[in-house]
């Protein structure tokens, strides 16, 4: 028995306006919950490397700087450079490592700079 415009065993099914929109419906739901579970991955590792870098941060040895005047925190990272971060990444860790919320110094003040080893920091320059 043959069956017109179809397959055998399928009845054809004509879309109306109200299955063609229920179509779209759950297409864009998917696509919504898609992207959802981007985002959430992508949260969840820029979680985990913030802190991974707050542990090292907490883990690298320091040596006490005094402040002088004309210090500024970028001079400092410029001074005391660490291998593989640029100076603005190097400003970012001295503050991290002696929890500053600015980057602003005063003349006189002691604050802990990353000591470079020969295992992969260079020296502390002061």
């Amino acid at each position: 028995m043959g069956v017109r415009g179809g397959h055998a065993g399928h009845r054809a099914v004509k879309q109306t306006p109200r299955t063609h929109e229920k179509s779209n419906r759950l297409c864009g739901r998917l696509v919504g919950e898609w992207v959802a579970v981007v985002i959430v991955a992508l949260t969840l590792t820029l979680a985990c490397l913030a802190a991974i870098q707050v542990t090292d941060a907490d883990e690298i040895d320091t040596s006490q700087v005094i402040v002088q005047p004309g210090d500024n925190l970028w001079s400092l990272a410029v001074e005391n450079p660490v291998p593989e971060l640029s100076v603005a990444e190097t400003c970012n860790l001295i503050k991290r490592i002696n929890g500053m919320e600015t980057s602003s110094l005063n003349a006189g003040e002691v604050i802990d700079v990353p000591i470079a080893q020969e295992s992969g920091w260079t020296v502390v320059s002061r």
